[in-house]
């Protein structure tokens, strides 16, 4: 099993406030547009992203469905995603609390690059969006997806 408090120490190098969940032996971190929820057994990192449509399906300017994009994520990450959406789409990425070190670097990407996801009704459309020099702009799938893994 993995010490917390160093998984939270990890958390804090990469920029995160983080602090311990009352009566529980768990902790939230924080930083810009990403939310880690660590405890012994997984670390469930989410985000929350725009969605403007009655139905969560559509595809990216580069033509992938959204379960492939998913799908993708999923094994280039190395975890399981769930989603919600009730008004905002929120996003949950669950690593096991043993890739600690690698998933800190993973929560830091996601919110240093604000990546996010938007569904919109207008023709059922997926945008990806990233910001690249200090512009918020749509990416390709592959850019997005390369985005978690690379600084």
């Amino acid at each position: 099993m993995t010490d917390l408090k160093r998984v939270v120490r990890e958390f804090k190098k990469v920029g995160a406030y983080c602090r311990k969940l009352r009566k529980k032996e768990a902790y939230i971190c924080e930083l810009e547009n990403a939310e880690a929820l660590i405890d012994k057994d997984k670390i469930v990192i989410r985000t929350l992203n725009e969605i403007d449509t009655d139905y969560l399906s559509g595809k990216t300017n580069d033509g992938v469905e959204d379960e492939e994009l998913f799908k993708m994520l999923e094994e280039e990450l190395g975890c399981e995603i769930s989603i919600f959406a009730s008004g905002d789409l929120r996003i949950e990425f669950i690593f096991p609390t043993e890739r600690y070190k690698e998933v800190a670097k993973i929560f830091k990407r996601i919110a240093t690059k604000d990546l996010s996801i938007e569904y919109t009704n207008l023709y059922g459309t997926l945008y990806l969006w990233m910001t690249k020099n200090g512009k918020r702009e749509v990416v390709s799938t592959d850019e997005f997806i390369d985005a978690f893994l690379k600084d």
